[in-house]
């Protein structure tokens, strides 16, 4: 999935895709965040709408996803959009 993304920059509208991991003290469960940033909600939006339409990602999602799925614990995966609050926004370097 990540080879393809890296060779098809032109279909991802994501400006970066980062992954993070957490596991609790004394817990062997690890949880697992995704953070893909778009540079606007219209670019989030042809992303959605290419991530149903193409039929070559399509295809790979198809192929990824279930075995991505049973790594995952059941009914623990959601998604959410935040939307940022520019004027909080510090960039230091």
């Amino acid at each position: 999935m990540l080879a393809y993304q890296k060779s098809h920059p032109d279909k991802f509208y994501y400006l970066t895709s980062r992954f993070f991991t957490y596991t609790e003290k004394g817990s062997s469960d690890e949880n697992w965040m995704f953070l893909d940033e778009y540079k606007s909600t219209v670019e989030y939006e042809k992303w959605r709408r290419v991530a149903h339409e193409d039929s070559e990602i399509v295809a790979l999602m198809d192929g990824f996803f279930p075995k991505w799925d049973a790594l995952i614990v059941p009914d623990s995966r959601k998604g959410e959009v935040w939307n940022e609050v520019e004027e909080f926004r510090v960039v230091l370097r």
